[in-house]
């Protein structure tokens, strides 16, 4: 697809299908006369049946024409912007809530699962206000997902106020959830407002909350129905009026108090996530590898366009990863790197990872972020290190398989040190040298 310019607006300036010229003209007028979504609807009704579109009289077709223009006219960094803007009302006015679902799932890269939810239920998980327990393993998404609950629920204007279970000991857990007066206890010099007051009006989000402490968990009970509490400290009751989503990993359901999981309306609200392994399979798996790939390129390499062979894809599906989704940005990320100036990832480029089992220890180059949240603080050096003889290991690996001389390759690549110089430090770091790597090829 060509690029576009776009105006002031931050939309393209024209749109070479009849529907984007359509939806771009529709909207420059409502901008102009600073018009309503009904005024918006009319327009494109009215421009349908000009242009005759033999949809022009049936009654979604503007939520269809805005769908298209989305996808198509509109980038990545803008859709969220503009579909509040414009286009959830529309759907909502049509009661088309099914397209803003799609669309939705579309943009959070849950394509693949469009379909997968019973499309009642899921209108009324979005629709209402009700707590929702999401299943899932690590890495599977369920973050992404609440995020996608949330934005359709409350829309972008609201905040998703955010919380792992795990990574917070459980006497500070207890204080950035209900917040503390003054003195509460050592080192409370000031008044702090906790997650369920700061969420008020908006969503709260607990991931792994199967690894709560138990005696937190009930407290939670009450709060959750009445949405009442005491700030550690207090005499007072606090009200907020949040929802709450919550996360747990399959197996660790049974952690959850058997109270609480009935206030989190468990098993009617619940939303079971795939795991990256099963999605892979699905008759929608290679959806799954390019959106993760679109995915990767537009945060790590500004949006540039990668395409990946279908022997490729093939390839990652018999993968297994322990890690789901991170680990198969993980790859792509890596694979990427391997590809140099080449803008299609092939076969080549994923078997050389491949040698070990995909998992979470494959860390992003450009991005650890998820990676790291994993990783306990005195655990860092000792994990940098592992990281760091991971890619030589592997890198060392890959160059021999391909019967590239190392010396060389070293000397076209622009290595300034000397080639034993270089074998000392993979020797420092791997505890092999290069005679020990041929061996293990």
């Amino acid at each position: 697809m060509e690029k576009r310019e776009t105006g002031k607006s931050g939309l393209p300036d024209y749109g070479k299908h009849p529907i984007s010229l359509l939806v771009k003209k529709a909207l420059e007028d409502i901008d102009k006369r600073n018009g309503s979504y009904e005024d918006l609807i009319d327009k494109l009704r009215e421009g349908a049946r000009s242009a005759k579109f033999p949809d022009a009289n049936h009654e979604p077709s503007p939520a269809l024409y805005i769908i298209h223009y989305m996808l198509t006219e509109v980038n990545h960094d803008s859709k969220k912007k503009y579909f509040w803007k414009y286009f959830a009302d529309v759907f909502k006015y049509y009661k088309e809530e099914e397209y803003i679902t799609a669309f939705a799932l579309q943009l959070f890269n849950f394509n693949d699962l469009v379909g997968h939810f019973d499309q009642r239920f899921f209108l009324k998980i979005i629709q209402s206000d009700l707590p929702v327990l999401i299943v899932g393993e690590s890495g599977s998404g369920k973050e992404i997902f609440a995020k996608l609950i949330h934005w359709l629920s409350k829309g972008e204007e609201k905040d998703l106020f955010s919380i792992n279970c795990t990574a917070i000991p459980a006497n500070l857990l207890e204080s950035d959830l209900f917040g503390h007066v003054k003195g509460a206890f050592t080192g409370a010099t000031d008044k702090k407002d906790g997650l369920l007051k700061i969420a008020d009006k908006s969503t709260l989000f607990l991931d792994e909350i199967g690894k709560m402490d138990k005696s937190l968990q009930a407290k939670l009970l009450r709060v959750i129905e009445d949405k009442k509490f005491r700030p550690v400290g207090d005499t007072k009751e606090v009200s907020s009026d949040f929802r709450v989503l919550v996360a747990v990993q399959p197996g660790e359901v049974g952690d959850i108090l058997p109270d609480l999981l009935y206030r989190l309306n468990w098993p009617y609200f619940k939303i079971t996530i795939p795991s990256l392994n099963d999605r892979l399979r699905s008759n929608k798996g290679y959806s799954v590898i390019t959106d993760a790939l679109e995915d990767v390129t537009r945060r790590f390499w500004n949006g540039q366009k990668y395409t990946i062979s279908f022997e490729a894809m093939e390839l990652i599906k018999t993968q297994k990863f322990l890690s789901n989704y991170r680990g198969l940005q993980a790859l792509l990320t890596l694979a990427i790197h391997h590809a140099g100036d080449r803008h299609e990832l092939l076969p080549a480029d994923i078997l050389p990872l491949l040698e070990q089992e995909v998992s979470h220890n494959i860390p992003t180059i450009k991005n650890e972020g998820p990676v790291l949240e994993e990783v306990p603080l005195k655990d860092i050096f000792d994990y940098a290190e592992r990281v760091k003889k991971s890619l030589v290991d592997r890198k060392m690996k890959q160059v021999l398989k391909s019967g590239h001389d190392i010396k060389t390759l070293l000397g076209r690549e622009g290595y300034k040190k000397s080639y034993v110089n270089f074998l000392k430090k993979v020797k420092t770091l791997t505890g092999k040298g290069v005679e020990e790597y041929k061996k293990e090829l």
